[in-house]
C-alpha cells in the first residue's frame, strides 16, 4: 500500500525503552486547526483530551491480559480498515499478524499501548 506508512515522525532509545511516532493518515495537526478555526474550537479541544488521555494511558503498568486486549483491539482495527480486501484480511490474519504479534511480546508487558485508540481517526 503505497504512502499507507509515511515514515518516522520521531524515534528515540530510551532507558525504558522505545519510542516511536509515525504518521498513518493525513489529518489535521493541531497547530494548522486552531490557526485556520477549522473544526471548530470544542472539537479540537476534545480531540486534544483524547490524545492527552491516551499518552496517560501509557503511565499505567500493563498485564498480559491488558495486552492481549489490547494486541486484539489493535488487530481488528487495522483487519477493519476499509483499505483491505476480504482475501488480504485473510492474509493479515493468518500470516502476518501471528507473528508480529510473537515478536512483539517478547518480553513481559510493562506499559500499555495506544495504537489501537486512533486507528482511523483524524481532527
Amino acid at each position: 500500500m503505497s504512502g499507507y506508512n509515511r515514515g518516522a515522525l520521531f524515534h528515540e532509545q530510551l532507558p525504558s525503552g522505545e519510542v516511536l511516532a509515525e504518521i498513518f493518515f493525513d489529518g489535521v495537526t493541531l497547530d494548522a486547526a486552531v490557526r485556520d478555526g477549522r473544526p471548530p474550537p470544542d472539537i479540537v479541544r476534545a480531540a486534544f483530551a483524547r490524545a492527552c488521555a491516551a499518552l496517560v494511558a501509557t503511565e499505567q503498568s500493563s498485564t498480559e491480559d491488558a495486552r492481549s486486549a489490547e494486541w486484539q483491539a489493535w488487530a481488528d482495527g487495522v483487519c477493519g480498515l476499509p483499505v483491505w480486501t476480504e482475501s488480504e484480511r485473510d492474509l493479515l490474519r493468518r500470516l502476518v499478524l501471528p507473528p508480529l504479534h510473537d515478536r512483539l511480546t517478547v518480553k513481559p508487558p510493562v506499559t500499555r499501548w495506544t495504537n489501537a485508540t486512533s486507528l482511523g481517526q483524524t481532527c
